[in-house]
């Protein structure tokens, strides 16, 4: 189904799908008409311009999935008709990746976990480096939650079927700790570090989680290197290219979720 579907009244402006705020009756499984105001009211009818009867596609938190209806429109707020379409479980993918970015400006971070989100990270933890350009300190609780509205933006547009989870920021040692070998962690190098470690070949045995760090444009600190490795993170070198900072995100997801999807169309050597 479309974003939305005109009724009566005309259409809104296409967008796969709305993610709903939390509410206790749809984690109670209830399904009854729900009113929705504030920032969900403001997107439907002022944003996206949806009318009374339109039909749209829709996501609980916890992943259970609706076909909305809107019934009525007030000045302030909505009441809308939900029907359960999902299994209300959230559909992730094979392996699982977290991306770890360096922290950069706040537009070029926003473009950072938004293209994260659309490519299909399951989880965000921004990281300060040594040649990063802002602090892991201050109102970092201010943009974690600005972060966590663009993801759900990202989600809306792109129709995933998971919510990526966005930690706060924090310093390298204390990420690497918190990672603590879930699965394999690797980083993004302007350089081979070692003979043989191509991606491929990193990525060869099957693992339901993985780490991705990126760095900021002056890229990781000598220090910093090895004390990925020391804590067994793999550097990875996908070429010659300098890269932005929010465009190596995306560009480092693609290839490695490219690879895993694929995994079972090729062979190493």
């Amino acid at each position: 189904m479309n974003f939305c579907e005109p009724g009566s009244s005309g259409g809104c402006k296409t967008v796969k799908q709305f993610v709903l705020p939390f509410n206790p009756e749809l984690a109670d499984g209830k399904f009854a008409p729900i009113k929705l105001d504030g920032k969900a009211f403001h997107y439907l009818i002022r944003v996206r311009r949806c009318k009374r009867g339109n039909q749209l596609s829709a996501m609980a938190p916890n992943g259970l999935r609706f076909k909305l209806i809107i019934q009525s429109i007030a000045a302030d707020s909505c009441v809308v008709e939900l029907s359960q379409t999902g299994n209300g479980v959230e559909k992730h993918p094979e392996t699982m990746i977290t991306i770890i970015p360096a922290l950069i400006k706040n537009n070029r971070m926003d473009a950072a976990v938004r293209q994260a989100v659309e490519a299909g990270a399951a989880a965000i933890w921004p990281v300060q480096t040594a040649h990063g350009l802002i602090h892991a300190t201050g109102n970092s609780n201010t943009r974690t939650e600005r972060w966590k509205r663009i993801a759900v933006e990202a989600l809306q547009q792109c129709g995933g079927t998971y919510a990526a989870e966005i930690e706060p920021p924090a310093a390298l040692p204390e990420v690497l700790k918190r990672w603590n070998s879930r699965g394999p962690i690797f980083f993004l190098h302007e350089k081979p570090l070692e003979t043989g470690f191509t991606l491929h070949r990193l990525l060869a045995d099957e693992t339901t989680e993985l780490a991705l760090l990126t760095g900021p444009e002056g890229g990781f600190s000598e220090s910093e290197v090895r004390l990925m490795e020391t804590c067994g993170a793999k550097g990875i070198f996908l070429g010659e290219r300098i890269l932005r900072s929010e465009t190596a995100v995306l560009y480092g997801i693609a290839a490695v979720m490219t690879i895993i999807r694929e995994r079972k169309e090729w062979k190493l050597k």
